[in-house]
């Protein structure tokens, strides 16, 4: 949505509270655009976080399987690989 007034901000910047307040403030983002990207973080916000509660029950879950770590040696399995091969043994 941003980009369609001329204004850019790096993913990497969205969760930074002074680079959010600086793009709402921008004049190029017209009044009716600015409740929808607050929604629009609002919503990233909250995904983040369920990644990242479904990241450690994962993490909780493989600390009771010893072969997660032979797993883990291999490259490209990460925590959610490890535990779809795991729950399939």
């Amino acid at each position: 949505m941003l980009r369609s007034v001329g204004v850019e901000l790096k993913k990497s910047q969205w969760p930074k509270e002074k680079n959010w307040e600086t793009v709402l403030d921008n004049p190029a983002v017209p009044l009716w655009m600015k409740p929808l990207l607050v929604t629009h973080r609002s919503i990233l916000e909250h995904l983040e976080k369920q990644r990242q509660d479904i990241d450690a029950m994962i993490n909780q879950e493989l600390s009771d399987w010893p072969e997660a770590e032979l797993l883990y040696e291999m490259p490209g399995f990460g925590p959610i690989v490890t535990m779809g091969i795991l729950s399939g043994i």
